[in-house]
């Protein structure tokens, strides 16, 4: 099972493709690295097309789950975030909008 990431829809459809096919060119740049989605595909029609992760969205799944996740499984996700951070930054990529609307 794979997800779509479309164009976003509260920008022009010219920038959001633009957009869109530049993070398509980073996932390619960076290939398949640890805790990274992977991504299956790319179209103009359809985006970016991004493994299925069970969890959904981080935010969603820590709020879920914020009383039943104990301190180390915390722990993992932040070492996760830290390290798949460094690695786009090891590349010479900014990623500098960092927040928990990743999947899990």
């Amino acid at each position: 099972m794979h997800v779509r990431k479309p164009a976003y829809p509260d920008i022009t459809r010219k920038q959001s493709l633009r957009d869109i096919e530049h993070e398509h060119k980073i996932y390619q740049r960076l290939l398949r690295h640890g805790p990274l989605l992977k991504m299956i595909g790319h179209s103009p029609e359809d985006g970016l097309i991004l493994e299925y992760m069970p969890n959904g969205h981080l935010r969603e799944y820590l709020q879920a789950e914020s009383a039943d996740l104990r301190a180390h499984q915390r722990l993992q996700l932040a070492c996760n975030a830290a390290g798949a951070l460094h690695l786009v930054h090891s590349r010479n990529i900014i990623h500098c909008d960092v927040k928990p609307e990743v999947f899990c």
